[in-house]
């Protein structure tokens, strides 16, 4: 699991969320989930490579509730045109709560908006916490990903 001390930027944040979305550009859905704590409050189940995979293929929702037909494949981010500025306007940190965690140690969220699909921008959104885990450590857990 990656962790970052209760001094790391935004920006340390943002590249764990970039590498987090280059794995799954690469099908690596199991070294993605390990990457973060991982829950599925809003859904009922807990998130397996399976379940990430079929999420993201089928548009944001379980193919057993709904089969778009089609099978979306996320693109690397560094194939978007103007990959720095796309990164820095997709993929928000929140970090608000830092020097005042809540009762459940969360600190702050990221929201990662237009994850590339299929060679473009989709409006395909990933959901995390940072949770403080431990005394002087932070780390992400992905909660869901959804069309917003």
């Amino acid at each position: 699991m990656t962790t970052f001390t209760l001094k790391c930027s935004e920006e340390e944040i943002r590249k764990a969320v970039v590498e987090w979305s280059e794995l799954l550009a690469q099908g690596k859905y199991a070294e993605a989930l390990a990457m973060f704590l991982h829950t599925s409050e809003s859904f009922g189940f807990a998130w397996t490579p399976e379940h990430l995979e079929d999420w993201v293929s089928n548009y944001g929702c379980a193919r057993k509730d709904y089969d778009g037909g089609k099978y979306h494949k996320v693109t690397s981010l560094f194939a978007q045109p103007n990959s720095e500025q796309f990164i820095r306007e997709a993929i928000k940190v929140n970090l608000e709560g830092l020097q005042s965690p809540n009762p459940k140690g969360d600190v702050g969220d990221v929201h990662y908006d237009d994850v590339p699909l299929d060679g473009k921008r989709s409006d395909l959104t990933a959901r995390f916490r940072i949770k403080k885990v431990g005394a002087d450590a932070l780390a992400l857990e992905f909660l869901d990903i959804h069309v917003m």
